[in-house]
């Protein structure tokens, strides 16, 4: 959810090998705080309906709360991991990923 120039960043992602990325674009959307921006996308997946992972960035330009990707977690009552800093693997049944822990070194 953003500006049109956002476009670039979801581009960089399905470089890196997302499989789809979505743009939610409005004026409506100006000045949205974190409930209302989580709410919106909460929604949007609603709709997709079908997916696997969501990533979402560590936080906005504007509020720097990194409150979005776990309220939308939140309001989809799907499991969240903060931090994400590797994925070692991805199986249909299982991942394994790595975050980045308080003493700045990784864990699985």
């Amino acid at each position: 959810m953003g500006p049109a120039k956002a476009e670039n960043v979801l581009r960089e992602a399905l470089q890196h090998g997302a499989d789809h990325a979505i743009l939610l674009s409005s004026r409506a959307f100006a000045g949205s705080d974190t409930w209302c921006t989580s709410t919106v996308l909460a929604a949007a997946v609603r709709k997709i309906g079908s997916y696997d992972i969501l990533f979402f960035g560590r936080m906005a330009i504007d509020g720097d709360t990194a409150q979005v990707g776990p309220e939308v977690a939140g309001q989809l009552d799907i499991p969240q991991i903060t931090q994400l800093i590797q994925i070692d693997n991805l199986t249909d049944n299982s991942i394994i990923l790595h975050k980045k822990s308080r003493r700045n070194h990784t864990t699985a």
